[in-house]
């Protein structure tokens, strides 16, 4: 009713003024356009600024607005391109300011989930009414087990989360809606200066200006509209552990199959405690990953020098873990942030192994796009990489074309041996064609956009920890490299090896 409303009306608010920040950000990039090089610099200074302020105010007001809000928050501070770094981490901070539910109404949630107090209390010896976590759907407590003195964290849904996101997302749908009829209205909106008369010439390059203009706004609603129904989509699944239940013991499956679960750990679930708005898991004994890239985390006895060698290996073995979903498993982590990723130290030896504690969001890719990411994640796009950035010059490549698919896609987008401008067309091309939700057989997968918003995601924690894109591309090549050997060996073997399989 008239809470409703009223965050219709706070949302609609904040709309108007990023509007209004938008318009002078880009009243300020073409005054640098036609500026001399002296207040080049200044200029600069000013769209950080405004850039840095809008990111802040979106934050306030997704932290204040609760679950959808803070959901759509986090995307678009993990979707590349979007928005700068610098106005990124003030979004990607959103995860730490979710506001914590009362305890009776959780206990309450509890004890309807498990058939009855009583049931709880036979379940659990202990629960600690104080969180140690809490984010938009969810949060989470400690508790040790009854029957056999485990320690254990509950994760509890908050109270009526499920009613509040459904009349979240029509006000959001109906404030896009409005949003993109306002620019299409009023052209002044989206102009970011007034027209000028000029000579012919003039003309022709001001209409040039106009149509990139008016393309470059299209691409934005076309990227805005998809991140929205994306957050929808991934929300929706997040409210049901029983499936982020089965996703975490599907992972666990997958480590233990390729001999990685002494190095990557799964908790494992309480079955018997877990349901649609409650999972129970076991207690996993270590620091938000992200820890380590802040100042100070190399306190105590941890020296400098050990500091370094662990935040290296946790890098390495983000991107290994990276590597594996991307080109091997085809199933992708989607919020591999920092505050679902636990780092386990030894800090005497320096032996490391991280914990994934939220499954509530995987993304599944077809074979071709899993083959399409092996392809473009080779050692010669590394090459094309590494020329890019240090001798300006890159590898000309075969042109793609877009095909629908999100494998069609990810060759277009990730093709690292073409020019800059010709990327930027592919970009565009992927965003007005793509549909990137099933391949050519027909099979269910995700989109390119979530896929890039997936590895949006564990590149930012990739980066907090120190880390380059140079880093990743090379682990990423690495792993392409023993993965197209190993299918060629194995083809080969089927065609001259009779009955091999």
């Amino acid at each position: 009713g008239n809470q409703t409303a009223m965050r219709g009306i706070t949302a609609l608010n904040l709309t108007l003024k990023c509007a209004s920040d938008y318009r002078s950000i880009q009243v300020l990039k073409r005054q640098q356009d036609e500026s001399s090089l002296s207040s080049m610099n200044e200029i600069l200074e000013q769209i950080e600024s405004i850039e840095v302020q809008m990111a802040k105010r979106i934050a306030e007001t997704c932290s204040s607005m609760g679950a959808l809000y803070i959901k759509l928050g986090q995307s678009i501070a993990a979707a590349p391109t979007l928005i700068p770094e610098h106005a990124s981490v003030h979004l990607r901070k959103l995860r730490d300011r979710c506001p914590p539910s009362q305890w009776e109404s959780l206990m309450e949630i509890l004890c309807e989930e498990l058939d009855g107090k009583s049931k709880v209390n036979e379940l659990f010896e202990w629960i600690n009414p104080v969180p140690i976590g809490c984010a938009s759907i969810a949060q989470v407590h400690e508790a040790i087990l009854r029957e056999n003195g485990d320690q254990v964290v509950i994760k509890i849904q908050h109270e009526r989360v499920a009613q509040q996101l459904k009349y979240d997302a029509a006000n959001i749908r109906a404030l896009f809606r409005f949003s993109k009829w306002m620019v299409d209205q009023f052209p002044a909106l989206r102009s970011a200066v007034p027209k000028r008369k000029s000579s012919d010439e003039q003309d022709v390059q001001q209409q040039q200006n106009d149509e990139e203009d008016e393309e470059e706004n299209a691409l934005w609603w076309q990227l805005f509209d998809r991140v929205i129904e994306d957050v929808l989509s991934d929300i929706r699944d997040e409210l049901d552990f029983v499936k982020e239940s089965e996703n975490a013991q599907k992972m666990r499956a997958h480590l233990v199959n390729e001999n990685w679960i002494s190095r990557i750990q799964v908790p494992r679930i309480v079955q018997d405690a877990s349901t649609r708005k409650v999972i129970t898991m076991e207690k996993v004994n270590g620091k938000q990953m992200d820890y380590y890239g802040k100042e100070g985390s190399f306190s105590g006895k941890l020296c400098v020098e050990k500091h370094e060698k662990i935040v290296k290996e946790l890098r390495y073995l983000l991107c290994e873990l990276n590597a594996l979903m991307l080109l091997n498993l085809g199933w992708i982590h989607g919020d591999l942030h920092g505050g679902n990723v636990l780092a386990i130290v030894d800090e005497e030896t320096c032996r490391v192994q991280i914990a994934l504690l939220d499954h509530a969001t995987y993304y599944a890719l077809s074979e071709d796009a899993t083959r399409a990411l092996r392809e473009v994640m080779s050692v010669k796009s590394v090459v094309n990489v590494m020329k890019e950035r240090y001798f300006g010059r890159e590898e000309k490549s075969i042109g793609v074309e877009q095909d629908g698919t999100t494998a069609g896609a990810i060759r277009m987008l990730m093709n690292s041996g073409i020019e800059k401008e010709e990327r930027k067309k592919n970009a565009r091309r992927v965003l007005k064609g793509h549909v990137g939700r099933e391949d050519g057989s027909g099979k269910e997968e995700c989109s390119v956009w979530q896929l890039w918003r997936a590895m949006g995601t564990s590149s930012a924690l990739h980066r907090e920890l120190g880390g380059t894109r140079e880093e990743r591309f090379a682990v990423y090549a690495e792993s392409a490299w023993k993965l197209q050997l190993h299918d060629w060996l194995a083809s080969s073997l089927m065609r001259f090896v009779p009955g091999f399989r």
